[in-house]
């Protein structure tokens, strides 16, 4: 089986965090016994066009000239991205002909189309005349919950027109069901995780330096408004009032940033918060290893990677009511899920998890376990994601 992934995000280097998720899916595919991955993205500069990265052949479409100008994929992501700047809205006729353009070419040779986000699934229906290939396409909920009201639409274009449309949490699963008018070749599959041993968070841990009594939470994403970090800052800030121990590391980069940095400074919170800013993305186990508990006050979600990777590092969760974390999170037992925007809430999670060492240590314990009971490794992601491919094909 030949199958081309499709995508408008994925790595450029090692450690890149845009799409790092689609490494593994494409390598753990490309293990499978007679499949033949290969991969199409964006170009950007100072990338190559074509390169194999782990036995997986990789190429990625130059869309405008010179290079530098090529602003639309990668950073912020394209919707983000049209926002902010006039060279991206300007690259959008001149990404969507040439990747149209590379995708029919290179999709010739291919059984499966597995495409990744509304964009990249719109042109692979739209180009479907020309290769004739089934296409699969994976909705990540960016696409769904974008502000740009064009790519929302693309995306439910998209959803109708593929051959099979996987989700990867429960709310977007019902979205796209209800898009189509039925639940057929619908599917439900969450992403895999890097799950790593006792030994290698052992190992991690050994090197940060904490002391005794110390309290570190940390939360991880890209700073936007809906992400509702000022609720996290206020809650924050009521609940180092009475706890002096307890201190707030938040990883990640975006326009809200500077907002948040003046509103943390207005509320005295300069020496117990650290904006650490966007790192690199195996940089961050180091930052979740060295905490213990993980806080997300997110608005909108969807598999919420940061989430299930503190929870593979055995972290208790805080997470609100949206997404795959909502589900992924035993309230109570794993960690406390709670209604989004709410301070109170928000503050009433942290202050039961310091009050209980014990409770903490558990929760912790057993989030690491529903990780494995609920197999989100990037082997068996794989192997779910090759039986839709087998489905689809059977029904050609």
């Amino acid at each position: 089986m030949r199958v081309n992934i499709v995508t408008t995000s994925y790595p450029r280097w090692q450690g890149d965090p845009s799409g790092f998720f689609l490494v593994e899916l494409a390598y753990n595919l490309s293990q499978q016994p007679d499949i033949k991955v290969t991969v199409l993205a964006p170009a950007d500069c100072g990338v190559k066009s074509f390169e194999v990265q782990r036995g997986v052949t990789v190429r990625r479409v130059r869309y405008f000239w010179p290079r530098q100008l090529q602003k639309l994929a990668y950073g912020d992501g394209i919707p983000a991205n049209i926002k902010k700047s006039k060279i991206a809205l300007f690259n959008v006729p001149f990404f969507l002909i040439f990747f149209a353009a590379r995708l029919s070419l290179q999709s010739r040779g291919a059984d499966i189309i597995h495409a990744h986000w509304g964009i990249a699934g719109a042109l692979a229906a739209a180009t479907k005349f020309i290769h004739r290939r089934v296409v699969v396409v994976t909705i990540h909920g960016t696409d769904l919950s974008t502000s740009n009201k064009l790519i929302r639409l693309v995306t439910q274009w998209c959803i109708k027109k593929a051959d099979a449309v996987i989700a990867n949490c429960r709310e977007n699963y019902e979205c796209i069901v209800k898009m189509r008018g039925d639940k057929g070749n619908c599917f439900y599959i969450n992403n895999g995780v890097e799950y790593p041993s006792d030994e290698h968070i052992a190992k991690l841990r050994s090197q940060c330096k904490k002391n005794n009594g110390i309290i570190n939470i940390i939360s991880v994403a890209r700073l936007i408004p809906e992400r509702r970090y000022d609720v996290l800052l206020k809650a924050f800030a009521k609940l180092c009032a009475n706890h002096n121990s307890v201190f707030l590391t938040v990883v990640g980069d975006g326009p809200a940033k500077v907002e948040l940095e003046r509103l943390s400074a207005e509320l005295s919170l300069k020496d117990r918060v650290r904006f650490i800013g966007r790192v690199e993305h195996n940089e961050v186990f180091w930052y979740l290893a060295k905490s213990d508990i993980y806080v997300s006050s997110t608005m909108v979600e969807t598999h919420g990677y940061s989430v299930v990777e503190a929870a593979a590092y055995g972290l208790p969760v805080i997470t609100t009511k949206v997404g795959f974390p909502a589900e992924l999170v035993i309230n109570g037992k794993t960690g406390f899920v709670v209604e989004p925007g709410s301070e109170e809430a928000l503050l009433k999670a942290m202050q039961k998890m310091l009050a209980d060492p014990d409770f903490l240590r558990q929760a912790g314990q057993d989030m690491r376990k529903r990780i494995q009971e609920l197999n989100l490794s990037w082997s068996e992601w794989a192997e779910k994601i090759l039986e839709v491919y087998k489905i689809c094909l059977k029904s050609e």
